[in-house]
């Protein structure tokens, strides 16, 4: 599944970059109607699911393999992944008006179906969709990243 997700998302977004009509657009197509990062969901579903399926043969110091889902999730969600893209996206598009409304009600990760992001609690969109405010270097106009 999470190759699957990983695939289609990156071919849409590949798609989307391709055609000339979308020159200067933010991708909400797709998978990204769902999640504003629906490859870095695929690419964390991928590795745990791959250490899911290993672990029942998992002995002793093999137990190791562990290492490879934590390091690419916590690579993705605090390192190289989410804050650098986000913040980009912000500096790129935050005085678009549709980008601060997609912005406002597509998960950051998590995919779930439009309409359903915006009304959930903010408390229960950090614990559950890992929705964190280091995603979001907001200035006084709210939406303005810093540089």
């Amino acid at each position: 599944v999470g190759l699957l997700l990983e695939a289609v998302a990156d071919h849409q977004k590949f798609s989307f970059r391709e055609d000339v009509a979308n020159k200067g657009k933010f991708c909400n197509v797709g998978t990204w109607a769902w999640s504003r990062h629906p490859n870095y969901a695929g690419e964390i579903l991928l590795w745990w699911g791959i250490f899911l399926a290993c672990s029942p043969v998992l002995e002793g110091w093999m137990w190791i393999a562990l290492l490879g889902p934590i390091l690419i999730t916590v690579l993705i969600l605090f390192v190289s992944g989410l804050p650098i893209l986000e913040a980009s996206a912000d500096k790129r598009y935050g005085t678009n008006s549709d980008y601060r409304a997609y912005k406002d009600t597509t998960s950051v990760l998590i995919p779930l179906p439009p309409g359903t992001y915006e009304q959930i609690a903010p408390p229960i969109r950090a614990v559950l969709l890992c929705d964190w405010p280091i995603y979001s270097k907001e200035g006084a106009d709210g939406y303005s990243a810093v540089e």
